[in-house]
């Protein structure tokens, strides 16, 4: 498995830093979320910033403090989600639409496109019981039970027209295809690895424990799946705590901590494995074609991917390559 660049995002220094989420827009365009709130940011496909989207931060019409989900719809209508109940809606060009409020108890977070143009996202009920949040324009807004758990305060989902809407559950390390407009579960796949031990309650969480992340979809028929493991040569000595959140040393993380990515066909057959030691080495999959890296940088570029299936001999099944 390796990683071919496309082109890269650079960020300005008037304070125009572009962060994840990514979404790709109209003829190969990028839009991503951005350092400032109620920003999100245009560019091209040369990796040139275009303009910038959003009525600033706040809670009225078309204003929203940071995104959680990017997605462009078949009409180039850019949706807006946040860790508030609001689905954002502009043009391309970024001009206000609608601001529609969610009925839900948490937040939303991912966002993407399902089987015939149904835009999903999720949100969290009582007891962390993640539920997704379907919007038509024939049918406006609809809350269903995803009958998944949501990871912290996100839910893994991702969707492909030809493969469907798939979630991950955390702890197990379980996907499941769910049908729409009803939500329920048609099919799940679990995967057993001796690294992933699989656990009954996300109460059960501690530092050593794998974490699912991060899941894509695409078009191949393949599911992309990225963890959070304990790296088998960590010093024995307790992993050093970080004086504030997201100001963790990486290479310190590094030495605790590995980041697994593999790809299983619909069926959970494995199809590709490789282990990372840092987080800056780890690519991150919106589509088939084209995956996100964050470079290691005081602008934070980041970094448009295509990642390539390599068959290389040797390699455990059940123990990632490098």
């Amino acid at each position: 498995m390796e990683f071919r660049e496309l082109t890269r995002l650079r960020s300005r220094v008037d304070g125009i830093m572009a962060q994840m989420p990514v979404a790709l827009g109209p003829e190969g365009s990028y839009l991503t979320a951005t350092h400032q709130p109620g920003r999100v940011a245009v560019w091209s496909p040369e990796g040139r910033l275009v303009r910038v989207l959003g009525n600033g931060e706040g809670e009225g019409p078309g204003e929203f403090q940071y995104v959680s989900g990017i997605v462009v719809d078949d009409d180039a209508v850019v949706n807006i989600v946040t860790g508030l109940r609001h689905w954002h809606r502009y043009t391309f060009e970024g001009d206000s639409i609608e601001t529609i409020r969610v009925p839900s108890v948490g937040g939303l977070s991912e966002a993407t496109i399902g089987p015939g143009g149904t835009l999903v996202t999720t949100t969290r009920g009582p007891g962390g019981i993640g539920r997704l949040v379907l919007w038509r324009p024939e049918t406006g807004v609809r809350v269903v039970d995803g009958s998944f758990v949501a990871v912290g305060a996100h839910a893994l989902i991702s969707a492909s027209r030809e493969m469907g809407l798939w979630s991950a559950e955390h702890p197990r390390y379980a996907l499941r295809r769910h049908t729409l407009p009803s939500g329920t579960v048609d099919v799940e796949i679990e995967r057993r690895v001796e690294w992933f031990p699989s656990r009954s309650s996300v109460r059960e969480y501690d530092e050593s424990a794998p974490l699912l992340f991060r899941l894509t979809v695409d078009d191949r028929g393949l599911l992309w799946v990225w963890t959070n493991v304990r790296d088998p040569d960590a010093p024995s000595t307790p992993r050093p705590r970080a004086r504030f959140p997201g100001e963790e040393d990486p290479d310190i993380a590094g030495r605790y901590r590995d980041y697994v990515l593999e790809a299983l066909s619909a069926d959970g057959r494995l199809v590709a494995s490789r282990r990372f030691d840092r987080v800056q080495d780890v690519a991150v999959g919106v589509t088939a074609g084209f995956w996100v890296r964050t470079e290691d940088d005081p602008l934070r570029t980041l970094t448009i991917v295509k990642p390539i299936l390599v068959r290389r001999e040797g390699e455990d099944a059940d123990r990632p390559g490098r």
